[in-house]
């Protein structure tokens, strides 16, 4: 039994009561009963139906589509192209250059291309679980937040680095630089971390030598916000990251994945998960109203 046929079978078999469920479950062999017994609470219920893959293509960032389709003959570029959300057409016609008209596809010819499309982005992965069938987590939020919310997260994440950074910088001038260049929400974030302790450093950002220009402080603010995810999220549930990076862009994919290793103080760890979940509670009470990608 796979793994996502077994957490399958154990809604199903957690609908009857207690008493008719024990006899059931007598009847399966001593190793297969252990191994649904071992099983957490799924996030959702798959009894009331699975997400089928090629139904998140539109979850994913529009980068993870390039390199499969940029290999394709004109015809069928289009045609593949045609099987897109209107965002994801857009934006990939564009980058490809694809100049020729798109097909109105019927919905049979939709499905069976996004399908393939799919395919060619899982071949060299492991069995994935159903969305519905990934264990239940406070993490599983980051995957319903839209693409913009996803940066947005990322970058007040960085705000615990920048905090300790600050605290560093002896010039008014550059200080206040520095503030100027963030966002309210980030300022927001930021002011009660001033006043705190941060427990948790990693190397120094060197912000006494920051040439002032605001891109650099960006790209080094997304670097850091994408080490605290990263080193946070590792041992969570392989399906969860491997849907995760496909929303994030490639480049923030790999950097997440070369920065994905874990902390060597246990303490820390926990601290590091603590302050992802509290992020996460806004944006749980805030629903995703912005393009996915």
């Amino acid at each position: 039994m796979t793994a996502a046929s077994r957490i399958i079978f154990k809604s199903f078999l957690d609908l009857p009561p207690p008493e008719r469920r024990k006899r059931l479950v007598s009847y399966l062999p001593k190793e297969e009963a252990e191994k649904l017994a071992l099983l957490s609470f799924s996030h959702q219920d798959p009894t009331l139906g699975i997400t089928e893959g090629e139904k998140l293509l539109d979850t994913f960032h529009y980068s993870w589509f390039e390199s499969t389709l940029r290999a394709l003959a004109p015809h069928d570029l289009s045609l593949f192209l045609s099987a897109l959300s209107a965002p994801l057409q857009d934006r990939l016609i564009q980058d490809l250059g694809c100049s020729s008209e798109l097909f109105s596809l019927k919905p049979q010819a939709r499905a069976f291309l996004q399908k393939r499309v799919f395919e060619a982005l899982t071949k060299e992965t492991f069995p994935l679980l159903p969305l519905e069938c990934l264990p239940q987590s406070p993490l599983n939020t980051l995957l319903f937040l839209s693409y913009p919310q996803k940066l947005k997260f990322i970058d007040l994440l960085s705000m615990h680095d920048l905090a300790l950074e600050l605290k560093l910088i002896i010039k008014k001038e550059r200080f206040e630089k520095l503030m100027q260049i963030l966002s309210e929400d980030e300022r927001s974030y930021l002011a009660p971390l001033l006043k705190q302790t941060e427990h948790l450093s990693f190397r120094s950002m060197n912000l006494n030598k920051w040439d002032g220009n605001p891109a650099t402080l960006r790209t080094l603010l997304r670097q850091r916000g994408i080490n605290r995810l990263s080193k946070g999220m590792y041992g969570a549930d392989p399906s969860l990251l491997w849907y995760l990076t496909r929303q994030l862009d490639m480049t923030s994919a790999s950097l997440f994945q070369k920065l994905h290793t874990p902390l060597d103080n246990s303490l820390d760890f926990s601290r590091l998960q603590e302050q992802i979940i509290n992020l996460i509670e806004p944006f749980r009470e805030a629903p995703s109203k912005e393009s996915p990608a």
